[in-house]
C-alpha cells in the first residue's frame, strides 16, 4: 500500500507563484486556507515568563502575516518549550554541566547533570516549533502565508 503521509516536496504558496510568474489557474486556482486575522492571547496555563515569550513570538510573526488566533496553542507550546530552555540554562549556569559522584571504593566519576539533557530536549522541541513558523533561515521561505497587504493609495484610480 502506498504511503500518502505527506512525503515529497511541500506545496509552494500561491502568492509565490504569482510573484514568480508561474501561476496557472488550472493548477493553482484552488482556494488556500487563510488564517484568522485575530491576534491570539496566551492561554491561562502558561506561566508569566512563557506568556512574555508568547508575546515576543507574536511580535515577530505579525509582520509575516501568521500571528493568528488559529495558531494559539502552537504558539503557547513554542513559548513553553523556549521557557524550558531558559529555565534549564539558568540551572546549568548556577550549578555547572556536571556533578561528581564517589563510589563505595572511593573512585570519583563525573556525570552530566539531568538538566543538560532536559535543555537539549527543549532545544530540539523549540527548534521544531520555530521552524514550523518559518523562524529559521532554511524555513522562512516555506511559510504558507502572504504578508499583510499594505494600503494602496492608488487603488481608487483602478
Amino acid at each position: 500500500m502506498p504511503n500518502h503521509g505527506g512525503g515529497g516536496r511541500k506545496r509552494k504558496p500561491k502568492h509565490l507563484h504569482l510573484v514568480q510568474g508561474t501561476f496557472r489557474e488550472d493548477r493553482h486556482g484552488d482556494a488556500e486556507a487563510k488564517p484568522s486575522a485575530d491576534l491570539p492571547s496566551p492561554p491561562a496555563w502558561l506561566n508569566e515568563r512563557s506568556a512574555e515569550i508568547f508575546h515576543e513570538l507574536l511580535g515577530v510573526l505579525q509582520p509575516m502575516g501568521i500571528a493568528s488566533s488559529d495558531f494559539r496553542h502552537m504558539l503557547a507550546m513554542a513559548a513553553s518549550s523556549l521557557w524550558e530552555v531558559e529555565h534549564f540554562t539558568a540551572i546549568i549556569e548556577d550549578l555547572g554541566t556536571t556533578y561528581t559522584t564517589v563510589s563505595l571504593s572511593g573512585s570519583i566519576s563525573y556525570k552530566f547533570r539531568p538538566e543538560v539533557a532536559g535543555r537539549q530536549r527543549a532545544m530540539r522541541i523549540s527548534e521544531s516549533f520555530l521552524a514550523r513558523f518559518g523562524l529559521s533561515p532554511a524555513d522562512v521561505s516555506k511559510v504558507n502565508a502572504a504578508p499583510a497587504e499594505a494600503d494602496n493609495p492608488y487603488a481608487a484610480l483602478a
